[in-house]
């Protein structure tokens, strides 16, 4: 352990700690001396203390009290973690009641150019009375000392306004990250500075005032339910009535508000996929010129190495290819055929299939179509005959025909058939080579505004689409134009 030798240095490590025994009214006198200086307690505490105000305390019920309020240079408050309260009977301390939590400053602020801690001070007939004989406690009942206590508590936040208020500018600024980060809590929210003020002082990060929030917003989705529900299961019928009519609209503005809340943040979160492909397109290491993997790309859209029964609903980003594949039942990404095609053993990994969706891409008098999806790798240019992806694809379906498809626990998803058939798409760049392959194969018909190409192979019964990365993320975004607009976020 360090020990100063500067007696100046000393002395103050003495008065700060024996501080709340020097700051009472009755301070002693004492003074630190070597053979060459002196140096005096009262006058090092003096030095040290700021702005010092002494006011009435309200407390009628109870008597005639007085706080003074203090700022004591940092230096000396030994530890300099806690702004406190102290109770003080005949002129010296008793006992001490921390206020961080309460005026939310858990460190020391700047005033006149020094770095303080609040100190306040309360005096009164009423403790000096009943002061222990010990004098370390007071002989007073728990609800009158909570009075006590939080009367000077209200004192000291009154008297620490300023601090407080540069506190409140500084979480109204994070609300207002929070709230664009999370805008589904954005209907509690009508002014930061005001909600800065209704939330726990201690409150300061974002991590603390997303929790509040979430606490808030549970509050509240809890007393919209409960209030719906009586209003329906009034026992008497008031349909009719100007106060029913009042209520219903009352309930219904607040429905609206935290549903336009929850869409924000359902935007939101897409619009940030959105940016994470545009980013994963472009150059993982831009020194090296080294393009990110197909995986990286196929990671955004979708899971690796899972199917639909591993992971949450909807917990896949398939909207960004087509809006419809969303709704396909069962679905396996990057998976052995074996895995899920009953009786194959075929190892090779189609990048994603999805199977059992909704009818949109189904034609009339057909069985359901199965999707395979193949991504390759932004800007690649390097296929050869080994490597043709529409071969790749058409493989898969030949490996695919006559099996039946289950999931995890083995029931039956459905049975691919002779006739069955497939929608594929290839999502990649279109480079030369890639575009002498698609020639060969006849997937060479241009797709409205020159998204891609498409053809069908009649023989495999697959339509297949190659559509480009960068038209994806484009097309994404023109379909979520309004909604970005409308919240700001474009």
């Amino acid at each position: 352990m360090h020990c100063p030798k500067r007696l100046e240095t000393i002395t103050h490590r003495i008065a700060a700690h024996f501080l709340p025994f020097l700051i009472g009214d009755q301070c002693p006198d004492i003074t630190v001396s070597s053979t060459a200086e002196s140096h005096s307690l009262r006058q090092i505490i003096e030095a040290c203390t700021h702005n010092a105000e002494s006011i009435p305390l309200d407390l009628p019920e109870i008597g005639a009290f007085t706080i003074k309020h203090l700022l004591l240079s940092k230096a000396l408050v030994e530890g300099g973690t806690e702004h406190t309260v102290y109770l003080a009977a005949h002129d010296r301390i008793v006992t001490d009641h921390g206020i961080n939590n309460q005026t939310g400053l858990d460190s020391a602020f700047d005033h006149e150019e020094h770095q303080v801690f609040y100190v306040g001070i309360v005096s009164s007939e009423f403790l000096d009375k009943n002061v222990t004989q010990e004098r370390n406690n007071f002989d007073i009942p728990k609800v009158t000392m909570k009075q006590i206590t939080k009367a000077a508590e209200d004192a000291a936040k009154i008297y620490l306004a300023d601090p407080i208020n540069t506190l409140i500018e500084a979480k109204a600024h994070t609300i207002e990250r929070v709230v664009i980060n999370f805008p589904r809590y954005s209907y509690l929210v009508q002014d930061n500075k005001e909600f800065a003020r209704e939330l726990p002082l201690n409150s300061k990060t974002e991590e603390a005032i997303y929790q509040a929030m979430s606490v808030y917003d549970y509050r509240k989705t809890r007393d919209l339910r409960r209030d719906l529900s009586a209003l329906v299961s009034a026992e008497t019928d008031p349909t009719q009535t100007a106060e029913f009519k009042q209520k219903l609209d009352q309930l219904t503005e607040r429905v609206g508000k935290q549903e336009r809340a929850s869409l924000a943040e359902y935007v939101s979160k897409r619009k940030l996929i959105i940016d994470l492909l545009e980013h994963r397109l472009g150059f993982e290491d831009k020194d090296k010129q080294r393009l990110y993997t197909e995986e990286a790309v196929h990671k955004v859209i979708c899971p690796l190495k899972v199917n639909s029964g591993d992971i949450e609903y909807g917990n896949h980003n398939l909207w960004l290819i087509d809006d419809r594949l969303a709704y396909y039942d069962f679905w396996a990404s990057d998976q052995q055929i074996r895995k899920y095609a009953k009786s194959s053993e075929c190892n090779d990994r189609p990048d994603l299939i999805l199977f059992q969706g909704s009818n949109l891409l189904q034609r009339q008098g057909t069985d359901q179509p199965i999707v395979i999806v193949e991504f390759k790798r932004p800007a690649r240019a390097d296929y050869n005959d080994e490597e043709n992806p529409i071969k790749q694809i058409y493989d898969y379906i030949r490996d695919l025909r006559e099996h039946k498809v289950t999931d995890n626990n083995g029931r039956l998803i459905t049975q691919i058939g002779a006739d069955t058939p497939f929608f594929c798409y290839l999502i990649c760049d279109i480079t030369p080579r890639l575009k002498s392959i698609l020639e060969d194969y006849k997937i060479n018909q241009t797709l409205p505004g020159g998204r891609g190409f498409f053809g069908f192979n009649d023989t495999r019964r697959a339509y297949v689409e190659v559509l480009q990365y960068g038209q994806i993320v484009k097309d994404a975004r023109l379909r979520h134009e309004a909604f970005f607009k409308e919240l700001g976020i474009n």
